[in-house]
């Protein structure tokens, strides 16, 4: 039930939600064959393995930014969860605006995370660069858009701004040409 108002909200939001699993046997294989753009993942989900088990066995094979969800934030949970570099940790109940501030975090420290990607095993070059090439996210309207470099027409620089023509939409952001390269 807190998942599907957890998709729900996000739907409200803006955000295309993949698919909601019960178990992590179920989300495993679906997860590792359709890598979504982030991971909301309950640390308690019915089955023989946790929600931190599921997060281990992804990040064998990807890099992704990570959200970990539970009512349980004793220090022996919240130890297990840290020990898979989340990206963010949310605990029910929740409100609306925490779970946006949850992915908003998520994201930038996902973006931040340079030690994550050196010490990546080198057989994960070629996926770390396809998970983290495909897309970028930028603030709209309180919400992350997701861009596709293959939807971007242009970028224009405007001093200390920039504009980011897409095919559907044009964003400007606060940053000069050069950081945003």
């Amino acid at each position: 039930i807190v998942a599907e108002d957890v998709a729900s909200l996000m739907t409200e939001h803006g955000y295309d939600v993949t698919k909601v699993f019960a178990s992590a046997e179920e989300a495993l294989p679906f997860v590792l064959n359709n890598p979504p753009d982030i991971l909301l993942v309950d640390i308690h989900l019915s089955g023989n393995m946790t929600g931190v088990q599921l997060v281990d066995r992804v990040k064998e094979s990807m890099r992704l930014p990570v959200i970990y969800i539970t009512a349980s934030s004793d220090e022996l949970t919240y130890k297990k969860a840290k020990s898979t570099r989340p990206n963010a940790f949310l605990v029910k109940p929740f409100t609306p605006n925490n779970l946006l501030t949850s992915i908003d975090l998520a994201l930038y420290n996902y973006s931040q995370d340079k030690t994550a990607l050196a010490n990546a095993p080198k057989q994960l070059d070629e996926e770390l660069h396809t998970l983290i090439h495909r897309a970028f996210f930028v603030k709209s309207n309180g919400k992350h858009k997701k861009i596709l470099p293959d939807d971007i027409l242009f970028v224009e620089a405007a001093g200390s701004y920039i504009h980011i023509q897409t095919t559907c939409d044009r964003f400007t952001l606060a940053q000069n040409l050069s950081k945003f390269l």
